[in-house]
């Protein structure tokens, strides 16, 4: 095996993409020292109105990976009806609007 490939196994092994499936989550998450997902939790399971989430953050800061987590909790899955999107599917991250976004939602 060339350098080249070694570098290009290497990279594939590191792909900062957001873990998943419960197997992913049970593998290689790793537990945060705040209760944000737990509140996160306890509110989307008793508010009384409609509740909105907003996550924001860098890409690659856990995001996604945390929305995940979410979804694979037996209670979560009893009480919502889960519908992945991503706006990248649709639109170019380097010239959207928010009336892009807005739309899309």
């Amino acid at each position: 095996m060339n350098s080249i490939d070694v570098f290009r196994k290497a990279r594939n092994s590191f792909y900062p993409g957001p873990l998943k499936t419960s197997a992913e989550m049970k593998s290689y998450y790793v537990e945060r020292h705040d209760e944000a997902l737990a509140e996160m939790k306890e509110s989307l399971l008793t508010e009384d109105n409609p509740l909105k989430i907003l996550f924001t953050g860098h890409i690659g800061s856990g995001k996604s990976t945390e929305l995940n987590k979410l979804l694979c909790d037996e209670e979560i899955l009893q009480d919502f009806i889960v519908a992945p999107f991503s706006i990248l599917k649709d639109y170019d991250p380097y010239d959207i609007s928010y009336q892009d976004i807005l739309l899309a939602i």
